[in-house]
This record gives structure tokens, C-alpha cells and sequence, in this order.
């Protein structure tokens, strides 16, 4: 079952793996409650990768995914590696091959039928590590039917007077099933 940090993680830089749960801070933010109807939703979405060398795009990849995501009781995503809604100051991690992926939620917040999830991103390990942010969002279309988005951008310090990063957009539509 893949949903929004798998999809961003696993399917994207999928040399690290799936995220696990990482050691938490002592205080998570409160779990907010939506009107997006829970159940499992799944749809296809559009991706496009682009990778940044000094600010310019060296290379650009566009891939469809399919998704499924499990919207629970709070009308929030469930993240499976802790089994919980998205909160602030959820951190997850995963690390193989020497590569670390760390993302911690900023925020969550809902208006006006959106979603947005928004994370502190890491990639690597210093010197060589890529950070910046993603921010998820989810729209409610009609009862069963969200739009989906997801946008990245990380990128490294300057080191020998260049630097690198990653870049990516992301959408489509999920239905109820």
C-alpha cells in the first residue's frame, strides 16, 4: 500500500527504501480533523523528476505511478510506518546504502476543502546532503474523489563552487473505492 511519503520516497529515490519511523521529538502536534471521507483511494499519478546542477535542469524524467492511499478516521492519510495521521514533528527515516531520507512534518493544516502537508526534507548526509522541502496537498473534488499534488525541492550547498539539487511535481486524481 503506498501512500503520500512512499509515493515521494520510495517510488522516486527508491535506492533508499521505505521510510521507517524514527526516533520522535517529545512533543507531536496535535492530530487535526478534516472533512475529507475516510476509505481507501487510489488513482494514477503524473510525475516529473528533474535534476538541478548550479540552478539549471540537467535531466528531466516523467513517470505515471499508480497510488493507493488509506484516508482514516480524522479524514487525515494514514502513514503505515507508525500507523498514524500526519502530525507535526512526525519524523520518518530511512537509510540503506549509506544514503539517509529524513522527512519531518512542518505542518498540516485544512481550509477551504484542501489538505497540506507540509515536510522538512533531507537527503544524504553532510557534506553531501540535499535539503529543502515537500509540500502534499489534497482537494476535495466531490465525497469520493480527491485531487492530488505533491511537490519537492531539495538541493545541496555550494561545494567547489557548484551545486546540485532535485526537483519534482506531481498530480492526479484519486477515487474512493
Amino acid at each position: 500500500m503506498k501512500h503520500w511519503v512512499a509515493l515521494t520516497v520510495c517510488t522516486l529515490v527508491s535506492v533508499a527504501g521505505c521510510p521507517q519511523a524514527a526516533e520522535q521529538p517529545a512533543e507531536l502536534g496535535p492530530i487535526i480533523t478534516t472533512t475529507i471521507t475516510p476509505g481507501a483511494y487510489t488513482g494514477d499519478v503524473t510525475l516529473a523528476l528533474r535534476t538541478l546542477q548550479d540552478g539549471a535542469v540537467v535531466d528531466e524524467q516523467q513517470s505515471t505511478q499508480s497510488v493507493m492511499e488509506t484516508i482514516g478516521d480524522y479524514g487525515l492519510p494514514i502513514i503505515p510506518a507508525v500507523n498514524s495521521p500526519p502530525r507535526e514533528n512526525l519524523v520518518l527515516s530511512s537509510q540503506e546504502s549509506g544514503l539517509t531520507i529524513e522527512q519531518r512534518v512542518d505542518s498540516v493544516a485544512f481550509a477551504d476543502g484542501r489538505l497540506v502537508i507540509v515536510l522538512e526534507t533531507s537527503i544524504g548526509s553532510p557534506p553531501l546532503e540535499l535539503t529543502g522541502q515537500e509540500t502534499v496537498t489534497y482537494e476535495i473534488v466531490d465525497a469520493d474523489t480527491l485531487a492530488y499534488t505533491s511537490e519537492l525541492s531539495v538541493s545541496s550547498p555550494e561545494i567547489g563552487g557548484r551545486s546540485g539539487g532535485v526537483a519534482w511535481q506531481g498530480g492526479g486524481t484519486l477515487r474512493r473505492q
